[in-house]
């Protein structure tokens, strides 16, 4: 009897487990809802960058995003409109990111610096910007800054465009993000590569 047992729990012990690739094809992964990111139509650039996202890449919603700041048009979104390259773009978001934490008088001493390698290097015909080979015009005036970065009257401008989780406002000036808003903003943003797919 302990020898049937025995056999009876070896070969229970001895079936062959699930393997990673099957636990992997019972879990059905499905691709993130398109109105997932309907929460972002209150700002429709978010909702746009979320869409370009999705549809196509993170580097074509940032080129998009990039183009349409530079231009101060919302007809440029996509590679495609205008071929912008990485370099291009770093160096767009990093004059952006100084501009942004940068006050008035600094501003005005990082546009000197610019432009004094837009004089020492010379394009005809763009006095306020440096075009690059690639067309991506860099901003390099505080007049440039304002404008392309700055303005948030102009719909266009960086600091309008830049996709956020929408806020709500409070009395006394106080506002909070909402829990859904935070979990479509941070699903938008995953990497399928890197981070764990959504399940239903």
């Amino acid at each position: 009897m302990a020898s049937d047992d025995a056999d009876a729990g070896g070969a229970f012990f001895d079936d062959p487990q699930p393997s990673d690739e099957l636990d992997r094809a019972r879990s059905t992964c499905y691709p993130i809802p398109s109105e997932a990111f309907d929460i972002f139509l209150v700002h429709l650039p978010t909702k746009r960058f979320f869409d370009d996202l999705q549809h196509h890449s993170f580097a074509e919603a940032v080129q998009g995003m990039v183009a349409r700041s530079c231009d101060l048009d919302a007809r440029m979104r996509t590679a495609a409109d205008h071929c912008i390259s990485v370099t291009d773009l770093t160096l767009y978001l990093r004059i952006a990111r100084l501009v942004f934490q940068l006050g008035p008088k600094h501003q005005h001493l990082l546009g000197g610096v610019l432009s004094g390698f837009e004089t020492r290097y010379p394009l005809p015909g763009f006095a306020t910007s440096y075009r690059s080979s690639d067309g991506l015009q860099l901003p390099t005036t505080h007049k440039a800054f304002v404008a392309k970065l700055l303005n948030q009257t102009n719909t266009n401008s960086l600091t309008s465009i830049i996709p956020l989780p929408p806020t709500v406002g409070l009395s006394g000036k106080h506002a909070y993000v909402s829990i859904p808003s935070l979990v479509a903003y941070d699903l938008g943003l995953a990497n399928a590569d890197v981070d764990p797919r959504t399940r239903r």
